[in-house]
């Protein structure tokens, strides 16, 4: 039996075992009983009612008999747990769809869960027993919806994977973070302040042509470090912590008293590493620890080489320490304070709305989903039993039920057809770019926002307006098959009910006319007595 989701193998269960324990209370206490005496009542009172010329006690007894059959049926085959249909834990399964960020998922099942599910919700029964109706229309919906999403044809990226690595990805380590404040201070403030004040050198100009105008922009500048008069000879003001002492790099401190227990790498070694590993280095291996946002960059960044993924990583997590603000060098103090304020308040503005969009779109929105679908549909399995008491076993309630399952195991293609339009319409509104990756990066600048709220607002409202759509549309034809059956119901008994007025009526008829004979009969022999006596 498959589900849509990991939570969804273990709240099928629950709902079906709770199923189980209600209809056991319910025919423990003789209400599963009760629609049946409420059809012979209904039925009786009619035929009461309608006395003679509605057929009487042989139309209502016919009435009876076709509801009370009708209701037994449904009663087997959509309310009694049915032992042929057992669900075994084992046999649901969950296949997530594949994608470019995880291209072979594992498929899970309730007895190997691939999730925390197994662990908090392992408590469920092994097995439990699904009525043979319900088992069915569960099979039929899943086999549906899995058989729509694997003929579509339609490949996911899942890009979002991206930014919610993103947002993981951070420093946890405080000396790594303070060696990387180090390094801004004594290294990049220095050498952009020579770059924006001196000539631009052959070496700078051909990194920037390279890696793009804002290279200059960060602390791992190309520019800075393949200029020979920047970070080459520039040295840390202090000693760093795990770079040996150099004789000839450090001679003006090697040879002093109290020799200094580090040494003081320049700033081109202590990014790129030489003796040790180099800053940049050690941030990667930072963000590995909390965050899948090296393999992901891997993944979409195929077209780019390996320097320019590690510098996407790095730029990524140094970004939410803010190193790389400045102030303009070349604007006047006065204009400056009122342009870089204005500027700063705009770009946060807009940086806060984008944040925000894409936070509840990817973080809020896109995973509460598929909860609220398993749930609801954990609730429609725990109540049946109700409802179809409540419905008196009839038809309509059954389909009705029917319905509603179909329709929220639906939900699930729409949310696929949702997660590839907003893969590629991540990627169609920026043409120009060079990979995914690129593409991605570009969608999520703070400098350009709309697009990025335009897009987030685009595939918030589809995930909840394509349901809500399907849902009215279903509600809809629900309400209709439900009318359609009951009026079924009602013509299968209405020939009963006019065979009986007609044969009430011949029949009173027909005593009608014997009692007029009679009285003819009764007048002619006491006219005839009469006439003998007054002879």
């Amino acid at each position: 039996m498959g589900v849509n989701s990991y939570a969804e193998i273990f709240t099928t269960l629950i709902g079906w075992h709770l199923y189980g324990v209600i209809w056991d209370v319910l025919a423990s206490t003789g209400i599963v009983y009760l629609p049946f005496l409420w059809i012979i009542i209904e039925n009786w009172k009619t035929a009461f009612i309608d006395g003679e010329e509605s057929g009487g006690a042989a139309a209502g007894l016919r009435a009876i008999e076709v509801e009370l059959y009708i209701g037994l049926f449904v009663m087997l085959i959509a309310c009694v747990p049915n032992g042929i249909t057992t669900l075994n834990r084992a046999d649901v399964f969950y296949s997530p769809p594949a994608t470019t960020a995880h291209p072979a998922p594992v498929t899970a099942t309730g007895a190997s869960p691939e999730s925390t599910f197994g662990t908090t919700l392992g408590g469920t029964p092994p097995a439990v027993k699904v009525p043979a109706w319900w088992y069915t229309v569960m099979a039929i919906s899943s086999g549906v919806t899995t058989a729509i999403i694997s003929g579509a044809g339609l490949s996911l990226d899942d890009l979002r994977k991206v930014t919610e690595a993103s947002r993981r990805a951070s420093i946890d380590d405080p000396r790594l973070r303070y060696e990387a404040q180090r390094f801004y201070n004594e290294c990049y403030v220095p050498a952009r302040t020579k770059f924006l004040t001196s000539p631009l050198s052959t070496t700078a100009e051909a990194a920037i042509t390279r890696y793009g105008a804002d290279d200059p922009e960060w602390i791992g500048s190309h520019a800075f470090r393949d200029d020979p008069d920047l970070y080459p000879v520039m040295h840390a003001e202090r000693e760093v912590p795990g770079w040996p002492v150099d004789p000839v790099r450090d001679r003006d401190q090697a040879t002093a008293p109290i020799p200094p227990d580090w040494g003081r790498p320049t700033c081109k070694e202590w990014w790129e590493g030489g003796a040790v590993r180099g800053l940049q280095a050690n941030i990667i291996a930072a963000v590995d620890k909390v965050s899948g946002l090296s393999s992901l960059v891997k993944t979409f960044g195929a077209s780019l080489s390996a320097e320019q993924r590690a510098d996407i990583i790095t730029r990524t997590v140094l970004d939410k320490t803010r190193l790389t603000v400045i102030p303009n060098a070349y604007v006047p103090a006065n204009d400056g304070v009122i342009k870089d304020t204005f500027s700063s308040t705009t770009v946060m503005i807009a940086g806060f709305f984008t944040t925000f969009f894409t936070w509840l779109a990817t973080s809020v929105l896109k995973p509460a989903l598929p909860f609220i679908q398993c749930l609801l549909l954990l609730g429609i399995y725990m109540l049946l039993p109700f409802v179809m008491v409540m419905g008196k076993y009839g038809v309509s309630s059954m389909m009705t039920g029917a319905i509603a399952i179909f329709t929220i195991k639906m939900w699930s293609v729409l949310w696929f057809v949702t997660d590839f339009l907003d893969d590629k319409l991540a990627l169609a509104i920026y043409p120009d770019a060079s990979s995914a990756l690129a593409a991605l990066t570009s969608f999520y600048k703070i400098g350009d926002p709309t697009k990025a709220m335009l897009l987030n607002l685009v595939v918030m409202s589809l995930y909840l307006a394509l349901p809500a759509l399907w849902s009215g549309l279903m509600a809809m034809v629900g309400v209709r098959a439900s009318d359609l059956l009951t009026h079924a119901g009602t013509e299968a008994v209405t020939p009963i009910k006019n065979a009986g007025h007609n044969a009430g009526t011949i029949a009173g008829k027909a005593t009608a006319w014997g009692a007029r004979g009679l009285a003819r009969g009764s007048r002619a022999i006491r006219a005839r007595m009469d006439r003998d006596r007054s002879r």
